[in-house]
C-alpha cells in the first residue's frame, strides 16, 4: 500500500483531485479467428494481473483454447505456456485463480472418439498446462462451469455419465487428479438444467444458479445450497418462472444471494436478490442476456448490455436495500459485438478495487478481444473546461501539446507510479522528447495562465 499512498501525496502536492477513470488496455495480439459466439472469461489475481480466457479456430485443428497474462508493468500481454490449452475442439469455457496464482481452466471437450463429450479440468504448472480432471458428460451440450472460492476450493459442474446425465458439482482435493462429488449426488433430480453458475456463500457452502427443475414444466430459474447434508432450494422451486439461460450468482454482504436471468421469449433481463428470506426482483432491461458479477468487500458489481446503445457494456452497483443502479463512472462508447453468446463479456474487480471488462468488439466477421480498466486508485478528473489537450497518447517517447490561443504554459511535470518526480521543465516547447523515460504508466502535469491539466500517460 506505501505506493498508492505516495501517488495520492505527489499528486496532492502538485494540487489534483482524484476520481475514477476508464481506459483500455494494450489489446492482445490473437494469431487466429475469432468467432462472434466466442467465449471470454477474464480474473485478477491478488497482484493485480489480469489473465484471459478465450478460444479461437486453428486453421485444421479447430476450436483452441488460449489464456493470456497481461504485464501491467510493460503493457503486454503474453500466452501462459506458449500455446493453446486443449487438444481436441474445445467449448464452455471457464477460467479460475486460487491465491497462490495457480490458473486452471475447465472446458468442454468436444468429439471424444467422434462422440459425446468431456468435461476436463487443466491446470498451469508455471511452464506446461496438466490434465487434472476428465469426465464423461455424455451429451454434446452438456453446460460447464467452474469456481474457486476464497479458501482456495476449486469447484466444477457439469453433466455426468454416471448420474444418467444429471448435473453435479466436484471439488478439487488439490493433489493430482482427486476429486469428489458434493453432496454425493446430482442436485437436480429429473428434468432439465440449463445455464448453471457456481458460487460459495459467506460460511463456505455451495450454491449453483440454474435454469429447470424437477417436474420438466418448462426452465424456471433456481438457485439450491448445500450446507454439507443435502442440496436445498433457496427461497422455493422455481423462483422466476421464465424459461431462462444463462444465469449468473453470488453471494454479498450478510449472505444476500444476487442470481440473475433472462427469459427465453419475451427478452427481459432480470437480477434477484435473496434477503430476509425472500426473493426480490428488479428490471434490467430488454435482452442484457449475460449479467456477469464481481464483488470487492462487501461492493457488488453487475455488468450488462445496454440494447438500446447499440450493445454498449454497462455496470451496476447495488445497494444495502437490494437496489440496482448505474455506477457513476460508465465505460463510455465501448461496444460489444451484436450477437448473443453466452460468455461474450466479462466483469472482474482487483484486489484494490479496480473494475476490469472484457468483451468482444467488432462484427459477426470481425472480431477482437478489449479489455477495460476502472482504475479507482490512480483515476485523474480532467477539468470541465478543457483547453490542452496532448499526443499521442500511448506514446512511443514524443509527445505534442496543443493549447488554446493566448494560453502560455508555464511547466510539465510528470510522476511515475510510485509517486516519483521524473520529469520537470518549465516554460516547456510544445513537443517534448520523453525518449529517456522507461516504458510504464505515468502522470503529467501541464499548468498554464489558464488552467492545470492532468492525464494519464502511458509509454511504450
Amino acid at each position: 500500500m506505501k505506493k498508492i499512498h505516495l501517488i495520492f501525496i505527489v499528486l496532492l502536492t502538485i494540487g489534483t483531485s482524484l476520481n475514477a477513470q476508464w481506459y483500455e488496455l494494450v489489446t492482445p495480439t490473437i494469431n487466429y479467428e475469432i468467432k462472434s459466439n466466442s467465449f471470454i472469461d477474464l480474473e485478477i489475481n491478488l497482484d493485480g494481473d489480469p489473465y484471459l480466457l478465450y478460444n479461437s479456430v486453428v486453421p485444421d485443428e479447430g476450436n483452441k483454447l488460449f489464456v493470456q497474462k497481461y504485464d501491467i508493468e510493460n503493457e503486454e500481454w503474453s500466452l501462459l505456456g506458449g500455446d493453446y490449452v486443449n487438444e481436441l475442439n474445445a467449448s464452455d469455457n471457464h477460467l479460475a485463480i486460487d491465491s497462490k496464482g495457480v490458473v486452471y481452466v475447465a472446458f468442454l471437450k468436444l468429439g471424444v472418439y467422434k462422440r459425446g463429450s468431456w468435461c476436463t479440468v487443466m491446470k498451469f504448472d508455471g511452464t506446461d498446462w496438466v490434465q487434472i480432471g476428465d469426465w464423461n458428460a455424455g451429451i454434446i451440450m452438456s453446460d460447464v462451469t467452474m469456481y474457486c472460492d476464497n479458501q482456495d476450493d476449486v469447484y466444477v459442474s457439469y453433466y455426468d455419465v454416471d448420474t444418467y446425465s444429471r448435473p453435479i458439482v466436484k471439488r478439487y482435493l488439490g493433489t493430482e487428479s482427486e476429486w469428489e462429488t458434493v453432496g454425493n449426488s446430482t442436485f437436480v433430480e429429473a428434468g432439465q438444467c440449463l445455464g448453471p453458475a457456481l458460487t460459495t456463500d459467506n460460511d463456505g457452502n455451495v450454491l449453483v444458479s440454474f435454469g429447470g427443475d424437477n417436474f420438466g414444466g418448462g426452465l424456471p430459474l433456481n438457485v439450491v445450497r448445500f450446507s454439507g447434508a443435502e442440496w436445498e432450494y433457496v427461497g422455493g422451486n422455481g423462483i422466476w418462472d421464465e424459461p431462462n439461460y444463462p444465469t449468473t450468482v453470488i453471494v454479498g454482504k450478510n449472505n444476500v444471494i444476487h442470481t440473475t436471468t433472462t427469459d427465453f421469449w419475451s427478452l427481459t433481463s432480470t437480477v434477484l436478490n435473496y434477503q430476509n428470506d425472500a426473493w426480490q426482483n428488479q428490471f434490467v432491461g430488454i435482452d442484457s442476456w449475460y449479467m456477469p458479477f464481481a464483488k470487492y468487500n462487501d461492493d457488488v458489481y453487475m455488468g450488462y448490455i445496454d440494447r438500446n446503445i447499440n450493445e454498449r457494456v454497462k455496470v451496476k452497483k447495488v445497494d444495502h436495500s437490494g437496489n440496482w443502479s448505474d455506477i457513476t463512472d460508465q465505460p463510455g462508447p465501448y461496444y460489444t459485438t451484436p450477437v448473443i453468446p453466452r460468455t461474450y463479456f466479462d466483469l472482474e474487480v482487483d484486489s484494490e478495487g479496480n473494475l476490469y471488462i472484457a468483451m468482444l468488439k467488432g462484427d459477426q466477421w470481425n472480431n477482437h478481444v478489449s479489455v477495460l480498466k476502472l482504475d479507482v486508485i490512480t483515476g485523474i478528473a480532467e477539468p470541465q473546461d478543457k483547453t490542452i489537450t496532448i499526443y499521442p497518447n500511448p506514446t512511443s517517447g514524443i509527445i505534442h501539446i496543443n493549447k488554446s490561443p493566448g494560453e502560455q504554459i508555464q511547466n510539465v511535470l510528470i510522476v511515475d507510479v510510485s509517486g516519483k518526480l521524473v520529469f520537470q521543465q518549465n516554460s516547456p516547447p510544445q513537443t517534448l522528447d520523453l525518449s529517456d523515460l522507461k516504458k510504464g504508466i505515468y502522470f503529467i502535469r501541464i499548468n498554464t495562465s489558464k488552467n492545470n491539466y492532468i492525464e494519464k500517460l502511458l509509454i511504450r
